[in-house]
């Protein structure tokens, strides 16, 4: 027996803050060389008329003139003394090897954007929140085979530093997450041993183990396996990647292939069976290389750190040797011109009940701020079980669990209806209740 479905969506969204602040600078030398001149002419015209003048014009000058000289140099030498709180730095602060690209204040805490100089890797600091740390990367899923999924599972299994019996260790309180666009690493275990964490998953991203050895690529990745005269498919991405095969992670892969054809965001960034085993050390690495760069990577850290430390670790231990090199990020689809509908098989468990997950999604057209805000702010209210909007769709489908939102992370703003516990044949009937709900 097989379910069918039409495609889900979950809706993320990452903000990265940007900003530019233009510095008024004083040129010293052109000050100095003002106040020198203009105590000269002052001495010469006044030198004119008697002696005695002359030498009290002559004393001032020098007085003047010595007086600037000192407070000039006092402002040359002074060194510049980073704020121990980085969310006193200003845009256009250089610190460590990095310049301050952005800071803003967001609800309760100051987020404070950083950008390496030589390598374009950027660090997100959040002094206000609790101690943690996130790496993130963007990984599209450039082909159907599942490269996103497969280099996120290897990251973990040890590096050039770290051994793969220290990456067991450590593993265990690293999360990790894969959707269509980036992949990230997260760490939120004793706040002392932050910095250690970092250099885990740092060197991990940038020097994975697995890639380097065969042995360990058919271990972490995947490998034919013959039993009882049985050909199967074995290996620990391999495993994580029918994991995720459920009924909503796979509505959501078809709806953005809906939404989106030739899109990456059509293609399951875990891989499916059919395509999993194309994957190769070779082009997995040719992967790696292209996506897994200092400049593709953003590092956030929140709590109260030595975020100066921190920063001068990286520009000198983990960024050092390294240029600027961007990742290839250009996504390319074909708009839609007209509704479709869309219907995907999802093979029913044993024993379990044929349903369906059913969304129906709206491209938007948002050139104004507030159209946004107002639409996000409807999605809210309609997702409340107390709304008119809820108790007219229940009238409609009592059984079925509906939410909305409005995806800001897809290549067009995207308002979506989300309706799970129905069945296929309640599409239409979806469609009038939402209609009903909006009016």
């Amino acid at each position: 027996m097989k379910r069918k479905i039409i495609p889900a969506l979950i809706c993320s969204v990452l903000t990265l803050l940007t900003g530019c602040t233009e510095l008024s600078n004083v040129s010293l030398p052109t000050v100095a060389a003002t106040t020198a001149a203009t105590a000269h002419t002052v001495a010469a015209t006044t030198a004119a008329t008697t002696a005695e003048t002359t030498a009290v014009t002559t004393t001032t000058a020098a007085t003047t003139t010595t007086a600037a000289t000192t407070a000039i140099a006092a402002t040359t030498t002074a060194p510049w003394v980073p704020p121990e709180n980085p969310a006193y730095l200003d845009v256009g602060d250089s610190v460590e090897g990095f310049e301050v690209t952005g800071s803003a204040v967001l609800g309760d805490t100051h987020a404070v954007q950083l950008v390496h100089a030589v390598t374009g890797a950027r660090v997100l600091l959040l002094p206000d929140d609790a101690k943690g740390l996130t790496v993130t990367l963007r990984t599209p899923a450039v082909s159907a085979e599942g490269m996103p999924g497969a280099l996120a599972c290897i990251v973990t299994r040890g590096s050039e530093k770290y051994t793969p019996d220290d990456a067991d260790t450590l593993r265990a309180h690293v999360d990790t997450y894969v959707d269509t666009g980036r992949t990230t690493f997260s760490y939120t275990g004793d706040p002392d041993a932050l910095l250690t964490y970092a250099d885990f998953l740092l060197d991990g991203v940038l020097h994975p183990f697995v890639l380097t050895d065969d042995d360990a690529f058919s271990d972490a990745v995947w490998h034919y396996v013959l039993t009882d005269d049985a050909l199967s498919v074995k290996g620990d991405a391999y495993a994580v990647m029918w994991e995720q095969m459920t009924l909503t992670h796979t509505a959501q892969v078809n709806l953005y292939a809906a939404l989106y054809p030739g899109s990456f965001r059509a293609n399951d960034p875990y891989g499916t069976p059919e395509y999993f085993t194309d994957i190769t050390r070779e082009s997995l690495s040719a992967y790696h290389a292209a996506y897994y760069t200092p400049a593709n990577l953003l590092l956030t850290v929140s709590g109260e750190t030595d975020y100066l430390a921190f920063l001068r670790y990286l520009d000198t231990e983990v960024l050092a040797g390294y240029a600027y090199k961007d990742a290839a990020l250009e996504d390319r689809w074909e708009p839609l011109s007209a509704p479709i509908e869309v219907v995907n098989e999802f093979p029913v468990p044993e024993g379990g009940e044929p349903d369906a997950v059913i969304d129906c999604a709206y491209p938007l057209d948002l050139t104004d701020e507030t159209d946004r805000d107002g639409l996000m702010l409807l999605a809210e209210l309609i997702s409340l079980p107390t709304s008119k909007a809820a108790e007219l769709i229940g009238k409609y489908l009592p059984d079925a669990e509906v939410s909305c939102c409005v995806d800001l992370t897809s290549p067009t703003p995207t308002f979506v209806f989300h309706a799970e516990g129905l069945y296929e044949s309640d599409a239409a009937l979806l469609r009038q209740a939402i209609s009903a709900a909006l009016t």
